[in-house]
C-alpha cells in the first residue's frame, strides 16, 4: 500500500484531498483546521488550486497529481504546500514544486518538506529524476534545493514565469 502521508520530528505532509483544494478555493479555511495567520503561501493562488481540481478529476488515482500540505507535526497547523507536477514523463522525470508561508521562512521547513517527498517519490514510483525550477538567482529556493541535493543545470524560457533556473537531482 502507497503511503499518502509522511512524518519527520518537526513535520506532517500529507496528500491534499478534493474537498481540501475546493474549500481552500472557495476560502472555507476553518474546514482546513488551524492555518498560519499568513496564508496562503507565495504562488498558492485560486489558479494554481483550479489547476490541481482539474488534475485529480482526470487522474484521480494518481498521486503525483497530487499537493501535499505542509502541517506542523505539534499542532498541525498548515504552513506550506509542495507536490509533484504529475507522473514520470518517459524518462523517468518528475517536476517537485514547494512554498511555505512568509512567517515560516529561514526555518529550514521547505528544505525538510522536499526532502520527506522526494524520499516519499524514490520508494513509491519509478521516478529516476527530479526537475525543479525556480527564478533566477532566488537565493531562497535554491537553496532549498542545493540542500536536498540538486545541481543547477542550466536556465530555460517557461511559457508563464520567463527565464527560470532548472535544477535537477537524480535518484540514489
Amino acid at each position: 500500500m502507497t503511503l499518502h502521508s509522511v512524518t519527520s520530528e518537526r513535520l506532517s505532509i500529507g496528500m491534499a484531498h478534493e474537498a481540501d483544494l475546493r474549500a481552500d478555493l472557495e476560502g472555507n479555511l476553518p474546514s482546513l483546521g488551524p492555518i498560519a495567520p499568513d496564508w496562503p503561501p507565495l504562488h498558492w493562488d485560486k489558479d494554481v488550486l483550479r489547476w490541481s481540481l482539474v488534475k485529480l478529476a482526470d487522474h484521480p488515482t494518481e498521486p503525483l497529481w497530487r499537493p501535499w500540505f505542509i502541517r506542523t507535526r505539534d499542532a498541525q497547523v498548515l504552513i506550506g504546500t509542495c507536490g509533484f507536477k504529475g507522473p514520470a514523463d518517459r524518462e523517468g522525470q518528475i517536476e517537485v514544486g514547494y512554498g511555505v508561508v512568509a512567517s515560516r521562512h529561514r526555518q529550514g521547513i521547505a528544505s525538510e518538506a522536499v526532502g520527506m517527498l522526494l524520499q516519499w517519490a524514490w520508494r513509491n514510483t519509478n521516478a529516476r529524476v527530479c526537475l525543479a525550477h525556480t527564478l533566477p538567482g532566488d537565493p531562497a529556493s535554491s537553496g532549498v534545493l542545493r540542500k536536498n541535493g540538486f545541481s543547477l543545470v542550466g536556465q530555460i524560457v517557461d511559457p508563464n514565469d520567463g527565464p527560470v533556473d532548472r535544477w535537477r537531482k537524480a535518484r540514489a
